[in-house]
């Protein structure tokens, strides 16, 4: 299902409880993408909802390195297997982004990514990763 334009929507941030960074680089990593998901939707024509509880939908998102949160937990878990292979030199990543409607929670749509974290980026390189990466999923649902 895809709103129809003018559709409002919130975020729903997905925290892991344990992460092998710190709270302020999560913190940092979470601000990238919600921005570029919430840019991504305002140029398709959707409003941020002011208040949460009156959104048409809730965008969902959660960010993990392979080694908080492996790929068997997030195909138990959430039902979708990304499949970058593993490699001995590079950390692993997952982005996980899912619509729901806000009437009954219903989930209609959902998307996954797996990158290498690329260490020591900049902070413009790290946001034109996250545009990259959330434009190139939400493609597939806006379609």
């Amino acid at each position: 299902i895809v709103f129809p334009k003018g559709s409002t929507f919130a975020l729903s941030l997905k925290y892991l409880e344990e992460v092998s960074i710190s709270d302020e680089e999560n913190k940092k990593v979470y601000h990238l993408y919600a921005n570029a998901i919430i840019d991504d939707f305002l140029a398709q024509g959707y409003q941020l909802a002011g208040i949460e509880h009156q959104a048409d939908f809730y965008v969902g998102f959660g960010l993990a390195l392979a080694s908080d949160f492996s790929e068997s937990q997030i195909s138990e878990k959430l039902g979708v297997s990304p499949g970058l292979p593993s490699s001995d030199k590079e950390s692993k990543a997952s982005f996980l982004i899912y619509v729901d409607e806000a009437k009954d929670e219903r989930r209609v749509w959902r998307g996954s990514a797996q990158g290498y974290v690329q260490q020591g980026s900049s902070d413009e390189a790290l946001k034109a990763r996250a545009n990259y990466v959330v434009t190139l999923l939400l493609a597939q649902y806006h379609k």
